[in-house]
């Protein structure tokens, strides 16, 4: 939530247009939505939550730290690139999430996992949003090592996770 908030002030100081601004968001927007249900089928096949959660943690802190080099050269393709790659791998963090969720929480209720998930995740994506937003005015760069650095810190708590299917 925060990167899409943000786009303008991350993308602007490397002299992307506002056309390629909102190019590039709508790239990652529809990458990310056909992953998500891409991957909400497949979760629902195979319940390879676990891995599925890791590969995206992993992949979107990969994709953030490539972000850090790419974005700075101003080229649109690689850019373009990037932000779909970034789309598949980020997006799809909420479908595995309330999956994986009601998947371990088993018997509550789906509904109430769904809403304590989202709001956790809209209370830290607030909370990243406001750091980020002050972030951007002192350098765009240390921006997108703010965005690297908490998903590796995410990545990393993965490790520690056990997949424990109550549900299946």
């Amino acid at each position: 939530m925060a990167l899409g908030a943000l786009l303008s002030p991350i993308f602007e100081p490397y002299h992307y247009t506002p056309t390629q601004i909102s190019t590039l968001g709508v790239i990652f927007i529809i990458s990310g939505v056909i992953s998500c249900l891409i991957v909400g089928r497949l979760l629902d096949y195979y319940y390879k939550f676990l891995l599925t959660l890791r590969i995206v943690c992993w992949g979107s802190t990969a994709m953030a730290i490539v972000a850090i080099f790419v974005f700075p050269l101003g080229n649109i393709y690689l850019t373009a690139i990037l932000m779909v790659l970034a789309g598949v791998l980020i997006l799809p963090i909420i479908p595995v999430c309330i999956s994986f969720a009601c998947e371990v929480t088993f018997p509550m209720q789906a509904a109430m996992i769904n809403g304590g998930v989202q709001l956790s995740g809209h209370l830290i994506g607030f909370l990243m949003e406001v750091i980020a937003s002050y972030l951007v005015t002192v350098s765009t760069l240390v921006t997108l090592i703010f965005f690297a650095a908490s998903g590796l810190i995410g990545a990393i708590f993965t490790i520690f996770i056990v997949e424990q299917l109550l549900r299946k």
